[in-house]
């Protein structure tokens, strides 16, 4: 059994593991951690799954996936994250009837190699990091919309409703999404990604706003953080609370917050 490493950031960024029994899954194909430090501190990362051999370098906020496409291999990917790719490859784009509605979810492409091997490049649209999250049966995860990347064949990706009052503070809206079966699924995040572990019975707060992924099978609830005069002062709002076993990755960088920082140097003000 292989449980998926994360980079913890901080004084000493290293590699950890999760020891949580409910992380473990089946080894890939392939998972090489080979040391090079291309513009980044942590480590490229490489993996293969459904024919797609893939490596994600330039990491913690600049990240890029790199995947080796194998004869008739293909990769579903989110609108316009597609940086570059060899000339034999075939993109075509999908639209969903069923997610017009919601936006940012009825468009999507797709990339195949009905004509040989090739090279492709994926790219976050923002300073961002690029992990490699590994879905199999009992190893499920929701994953928030705007961190979604790629994911292979194998994997099934649904909108899962949530109730009301999570869909109005947890920062993911009225519907998440579910990924399921088995494969790779490419998430990125604004700034690094920084995963956290919990055992059985362990609780953890996060801001619902650093919020990228967490085992579908994780219980969690919005929180105030305090009293009004608490939020108001402290500039946070709601809060989500989980409940182990599982794993939660959260992005270093508030998206928020970024806005907010914009606006206030007059980024995108009209003259």
């Amino acid at each position: 059994m292989y449980a998926a490493p994360y980079y913890v950031t901080g004084a000493n960024p290293q590699w950890q593991t999760p020891s949580t029994p409910h992380a473990m899954l089946p080894a890939p194909a392939q998972v090489n951690y080979d040391g090079s430090d291309k513009g980044s501190s942590a480590r490229n990362i490489s993996g293969e799954a459904d024919g797609v051999r893939y490596t994600i370098s330039y990491r913690d906020v600049n990240s890029i996936v790199t995947c080796q496409l194998q004869p008739n291999a293909s990769i579903n990917l989110t609108a316009g994250v597609m940086a570059g790719m060899s000339a034999n490859l075939r993109l075509e784009g999908k639209v969903k009837l069923k997610k017009m509605l919601l936006p940012g979810k009825a468009f999507s492409s797709c990339v195949s190699a009905p004509n040989g091997a090739g090279e492709l490049i994926l790219a976050p649209p923002m300073m961002a990091d690029v992990m490699a999250l590994h879905v199999s049966p009992g190893n499920e995860w929701i994953v928030g919309e705007s961190c979604f990347l790629a994911f292979t064949p194998g994997v099934q990706k649904s909108i899962k409703a949530q109730g009301l009052g999570k869909a109005l503070f947890s920062g993911e809206g009225l519907f998440v999404t579910k990924v399921s079966g088995t494969g790779v699924a490419f998430i990125t995040s604004l700034g690094a990604i920084h995963g956290i572990d919990l055992a059985a019975g362990q609780d953890y707060i996060i801001e619902n706003d650093h919020l990228v992924a967490w085992h579908a099978s994780m219980t969690y609830k919005i929180e105030n953080v305090g009293s009004f005069m608490t939020s108001l002062v402290s500039s946070e709002g709601k809060i989500c609370r989980f409940s182990g076993p599982g794993t939660v990755y959260m992005q270093t960088r508030n998206p928020s917050a970024l806005a907010d920082y914009m606006r206030s140097i007059g980024v995108g003000r009209s003259q």
